[in-house]
């Protein structure tokens, strides 16, 4: 192999690896893209947890609320007296 030919050969290979070298980049730019793209998706969804959390915590405050309020209610409800015409019940025939 005399010069010329080996210099030949060896832009072949600078020429081949450029192209793989292209082909990387191209590949790491689609990839980059995607990784903001799940990096949003992942932002969101961590959101939505929060919130999810946010609103599960007020239900349970609400229902903690209602249950104080019916119990006081409840309390606070007299109870019927034996002559109450409403709560005595009628004499069966049978």
């Amino acid at each position: 192999m005399n010069d010329q030919e080996i210099i030949v050969l060896l832009q072949r290979q600078l020429e081949v690896s450029q192209a793989t070298i292209d082909g990387l980049r191209t590949a790491m730019q689609s990839m980059e893209s995607t990784i903001e793209d799940l990096r949003k998706t992942i932002r969101s969804l961590e959101q939505a947890l929060l919130d999810k959390g946010i609103e599960t915590a007020k239900a349970k405050r609400t229902l903690k609320n209602v249950a104080t309020l019916m119990e006081k209610h409840n309390e606070r409800q007299p109870q019927p007296s034996e002559s109450d015409p409403e709560f005595t019940g009628k004499p069966r025939r049978g």
